[in-house]
């Protein structure tokens, strides 16, 4: 415990340059490489922020005396809900003792509450694909992947919290895929559904489309949801990271020897694999042409940042429209997802972010997988 506690100062910032320095001295990173480039991508997104003066977000740091010892980041993102109602949350949050907790905790109520929001939840890291969502509880030994929280297995930070009348309201789970296929249950892919893969133009021509599926797919109040195209953008900005010496495939490859299932030749044959993203596998009705399901897998850009060859996926969003189901779409999805994602050296999946309520989700992720790592989301009514 600090003994200069009287000294204790809160202070509202937008100087990038003392948020560098204060997640410079505070943030944990697993591995240690990644922490200047993180802090740098966080940065750029909070200066984004800053420009826009509707924008309602605050950057606290605590100092005690002349040393920084918490940070926290809160927000009221223009389309993040939670169960589908507007909800403050906060994020990145650190703190050397219980006191500097509770004084940046109740800067981020007073600002909530100033926006009349009675809810707060944490920790919400945007942006969430950089950052994830939660406070990891299990799997630190897992290797870091982009867009899964993560922070020091030896925080109490979580403690702090519940001393604070916050209670632990979601909690979500990372699974690595160990199935190559999951043929054991697996539905036939329905005559009238074809597969096929995109370029990042041509699904940003089909923008729309993709958001009718996003809202048409679930079919649950979701703990945390982004909502609106924001989650969209941030995936085709990673896409647009991939180099295209990443889709470069030999000149004799046969993609046929892979499979023998037709419509997984069929898919292909419909695109150059070497143009598409090969990260979102695509389904359609062939009848209407009307987009009915899709994954998207978001590419461990951290291996990129330690310019080492990008052999793991993260399983980000999986959505099949609700009045498709049953039709083989997911399973189908998984697989040729999977097989194609090989031809470029992809050897690691994990399915993300899943939120241990939705049943229909577990049972078909968790027996085809190895539970890797578990985050909670605590929420109080202020």
């Amino acid at each position: 415990m600090k003994q200069v506690l009287y000294t204790l100062k809160i202070k509202e910032s937008v100087e990038v340059e003392e948020i560098k320095f204060a997640l410079d001295k505070l943030l944990y990173v697993p591995d240690f490489q990644l922490k200047e480039k993180i802090i740098t991508e966080l940065c750029t997104y909070l200066a984004s922020k800053f420009s826009d003066p509707d924008y309602k977000l605050k950057v606290f740091i605590a100092y005690a005396g002349l040393e920084v010892c918490g940070f926290v980041i809160t927000q009221i993102h223009p389309t993040y809900t939670s169960y589908s109602r507007k909800c403050g949350t906060f994020g990145w949050l650190n703190a050397e003792d219980f006191v500097i907790c509770q004084e940046l905790i109740r800067n981020c109520e007073r600002f909530v509450k100033k926006n009349k929001i009675r809810k707060l939840r944490g920790n919400i890291n945007f942006p969430k694909h950089l950052g994830g969502i939660g406070f990891q509880t299990m799997g630190f030994e897992a290797p870091m992947m982009c867009g899964i929280a993560f922070n020091d297995p030896k925080s109490k930070i979580r403690q702090f919290l519940e001393r604070l009348g916050y209670n632990n309201n979601a909690e979500y789970s990372c699974v690595h895929v160990t199935d190559s296929s999951w043929e054991k249950g697996q539905k036939k892919l329905d005559e009238n559904i074809r597969l096929t893969y995109l370029s990042i133009e041509q699904m940003f021509e089909r923008k729309e489309e993709i958001l009718d599926i996003i809202r048409g797919s679930f079919q649950v109040l979701l703990p945390d949801s982004s909502g609106g195209d924001t989650g969209f953008n941030e995936i085709l900005e990673f896409y647009k990271q991939i180099p295209d010496s990443f889709y470069k495939l030999p000149d004799d490859f046969d993609p046929y020897q892979f499979s023998k299932r037709k419509e997984y030749r069929e898919a292909w044959d419909s695109c150059d694999l070497e143009k598409v993203v090969t990260w979102a596998p695509f389904a359609f009705d062939k009848n209407t042409d009307l987009m009915v399901g899709v994954i998207f897998s978001i590419p461990n850009l951290y291996q990129l940042w330690l310019n080492e060859p990008l052999t793991h996926t993260n399983v980000d969003t999986a959505m099949v429209h609700k009045n498709y189901a049953r039709k083989g779409i997911f399973s189908n999805l998984n697989n040729i997802g999977q097989i194609t994602l090989s031809f470029n050296g992809i050897n690691y999946v994990e399915g993300t972010t899943i939120w241990s309520n939705n049943e229909k989700a577990v049972a078909a992720i968790f027996p085809h997988s190895k539970h890797r790592r578990k985050h909670v989301v605590y929420q109080k009514r202020i």
